[in-house]
Formats: structure tokens, C-alpha cells, sequence
């Protein structure tokens, strides 16, 4: 997946939706970083707080509805 995730670095500053392999999502967060070298992390922002999410643990990432922001 770590290959993969190299496309989305277009996202990065925007708001996306992450699909994990436990079939949960993470909503409408902020994309900080995607990692850079020897980094294995997702680094998103999510409901006021930093999130670091394990890149064999995203199945799917996409950008957030535009106009839509979380509560």
C-alpha cells in the first residue's frame, strides 16, 4: 500500500476519508502527512487531536466532500 499511497500526496492539506482494514473509517480529517522516508504513518487530524495511523492499515483514502467540513 505504501506505493500507492505516493498518488495521494496531492491531498495533503485537504480534507479526506480513510478506509481501514478493520472495515472502520476515519471521516472527513485532515491529511497532515503521508510519511516521508522510514516513516510508516499516516499523520491525519481528526476531531481536535493528532492521528497516526499505520500505512498497512489503510485500505482506501480519498477526498472529503468539498463544502463539508466535520463538527
Amino acid at each position: 500500500m505504501r506505493q500507492e499511497l505516493k498518488r495521494f500526496r496531492c491531498f495533503e492539506g485537504h480534507h479526506v476519508s480513510l478506509a481501514l482494514t478493520d472495515g472502520s473509517t476515519i471521516d472527513d480529517c485532515q491529511l497532515v502527512s503521508l510519511g516521508r522516508d522510514g516513516v510508516e504513518n499516516i499523520w491525519v487530524f481528526t476531531n481536535g487531536a493528532d492521528c497516526f495511523v499505520p500505512h498497512g492499515a489503510v485500505v482506501d483514502l480519498w477526498e472529503a466532500r468539498p463544502g463539508r467540513r466535520a463538527a
